[in-house]
């Protein structure tokens, strides 16, 4: 596997690249490109937690009950999953 960073659409594996993403994610999971690299997922997270919000990202579900355990009490204390 080969990773290629593409910043810009002129690249011409860009409508390839494009292509297998809107495959690969449901339109309410993607990212449009205009929005992309400025930050506003940390800046909605950080103002979530200064607001002492609970947020649970789903990026890999918990592979077992200590996992599941730990991120609860995790987010419960700190605001977040680390």
């Amino acid at each position: 596997m080969i990773f290629k960073r593409l910043t810009n659409s002129e690249d011409k594996i860009y409508e390839k690249a494009m292509e297998l993403y809107s495959k690969s994610f449901p339109i309410y999971e993607q990212r449009l490109p205009e929005m992309r690299g400025r930050g506003y997922g940390a800046q909605t997270l950080s103002l979530l937690g200064e607001r002492k919000k609970t947020v649970i990202l789903e990026i890999d579900p918990p592979k077992d009950e200590v996992s599941t355990r730990r991120i609860a009490a995790n987010t419960k204390v700190t605001g977040s999953l680390s």
